[in-house]
């Protein structure tokens, strides 16, 4: 009895775990769909990070850094943490961020204060945050943006935690290089392509919005 007991008890936690993986793949089903609503990226931005926290609860916050133009320099555009009050003091990425901008790949730290690939006076500085994962998001072979979760407990997210960011961040890819097309375009639309300067259409709608002023 004893025996069945237990075994009933481990087949009921293993479907449970299954149950959990089902509910998160099935909702990356509707994840492209609900990138696809807007093509603003400061609300793109907001829209994957909440999302993302969603999906790996597990997370305390998530970041999602942009690249400046053709620099390496990176700026966060959104944020999303269980605590109101949190207050990320990197706004221009750390040495994970830039890690991943790098080498173009996602990156998963159990603990940062005992992992070797990176200088371990600096990340013993980040005391607040143990655990990372962090995955790319490439538009036309370039890394643009990076999006990472952090906690504060070691070992905090598991392999499936690190595959889901991953698929997240795929979708989000293909969002973001809609989003910096779409500015693309509307840039040729006011600009000139061979001067850079401001089309005359454009001049006289901010003369007019002007003289409504």
């Amino acid at each position: 009895k004893n025996d069945m007991e237990l075994a009933f008890r481990g087949e009921g936690t293993g479907i449970s775990v299954l149950f959990e993986k089902y509910t998160s793949y099935y909702n990356l089903r509707t994840l492209a769909n609900d990138f696809s609503t807007t093509l603003v990226l400061t609300d793109l931005g907001r829209m994957i990070v909440s999302k993302t926290m969603e999906l790996v609860s597990k997370g305390e916050n998530c970041l999602l850094y942009l690249t400046e133009g053709q620099t390496t320099n990176l700026s966060l555009i959104a944020l999303k943490a269980v605590d109101d009050e949190f207050k990320m003091k990197e706004k221009s990425g750390d040495l994970f961020d830039f890690w991943v901008l790098r080498n173009r790949q996602s990156l998963i730290v159990t603990d940062t204060q005992k992992d070797f690939r990176f200088d371990l006076q600096k990340t013993h500085a980040q005391g607040e945050t143990r655990s990372v994962i962090a995955s790319p998001l490439v538009h036309e072979r370039k890394t643009v943006c990076t999006l990472r979760l952090n906690a504060s407990q070691p070992s905090a997210f598991s392999t499936d935690d690190f595959r889901l960011l991953d698929a997240v961040a795929t979708l989000a890819s293909a969002a973001v290089s809609n989003s910096l097309l779409f500015q693309r375009t509307e840039e040729l639309a006011i600009r000139d392509s061979l001067t850079g300067l401001y089309v005359h259409r454009y001049f006289l709608e901010r003369l007019s919005e002007e003289h409504k002023r």
